[in-house]
């Protein structure tokens, strides 16, 4: 985001019987005129065409061409893609400066734990300025951003939840939050408490709420689809964090 506007590009992989589906979104954000622009393309992929794609091996060394004539580039050090929908087009050229400062679960049961939850995340970095063009119907955007890179992987996604990331405050010193709520499938019918962690970090100094016998006990008062509030708390620190959007 720059202030004014944002945006946030998504690339997915899910597999699916034999093949797999890929799908890539752009969402694009006007805060002064509280307007959203919003544009995804699929395409269900064979086996053959699956093991192409698994072939470049990384996303950071990744392209593809849809059969409507979209496409997507992503490299180390750009991003480039175009979109179409019968609301219009959207296309992205932006280079990235990295800052390479990831952000990963200090818990490692998180990730050695392969089936429960069946998903897994991490920030590859917290701090990438985004620099260039997206240009998508009457929204022409040529700026910089200030964001970030999220990873995401494994089986499915939670029954419910709320996430969120930040890294531009109203302060002086540079910070980055990264926090969520989120209930799981036990069984079919059964689902779990919330589950909650968070990481603060301002300046030099980092915060955590990710103790595995706290995990269960943040307090959420609402999560829905316009509102977040939890406090979460430590052995030291109580942090109140609410969320409207």
């Amino acid at each position: 985001a720059d202030g004014r506007y944002g945006f946030l590009l998504r690339h997915s992989l899910q597999q699916q019987n034999d093949g797999a589906l890929l799908t890539v979104v752009m969402l694009c954000f006007d805060k002064k005129r509280i307007k959203t622009h919003a544009i995804y393309e699929q395409q269900y992929l064979s086996a053959a065409q699956l093991k192409s794609l698994l072939a470049q091996h990384s996303w950071q060394s990744c392209c593809f061409s849809f059969a409507s004539g979209a496409f997507f580039e992503i490299s180390r050090d750009s991003l480039r893609g175009k979109l179409h929908s019968h609301a219009g087009s959207v296309s992205w050229h932006l280079r990235l400066h990295h800052q390479d400062s990831w952000w990963q679960l200090r818990n490692p049961l998180w990730y050695a734990l392969k089936k429960w939850p069946p998903y897994k995340f991490q920030v590859n970095d917290s701090q990438i300025k985004y620099l260039g063009k997206i240009h998508f119907q009457d929204l022409d955007l040529a700026t910089d951003f200030l964001g970030s890179n999220l990873h995401y992987w494994g089986k499915g996604y939670p029954v419910e939840y709320a996430l969120a990331q930040c890294s531009q405050f109203k302060s002086p010193r540079a910070g980055f939050f990264y926090g969520f709520s989120s209930r799981l499938a036990v069984t079919k019918r059964l689902q779990s408490p919330y589950l909650s962690m968070a990481s603060l970090k301002i300046g030099q100094h980092s915060y955590h709420f990710q103790q595995i016998t706290r995990c269960f006990r943040h307090k959420v008062t609402a999560l829905d689809d316009y509102r977040w509030h939890i406090q979460y708390q430590n052995a030291d620190y109580l942090l109140d964090v609410e969320i409207e959007g």
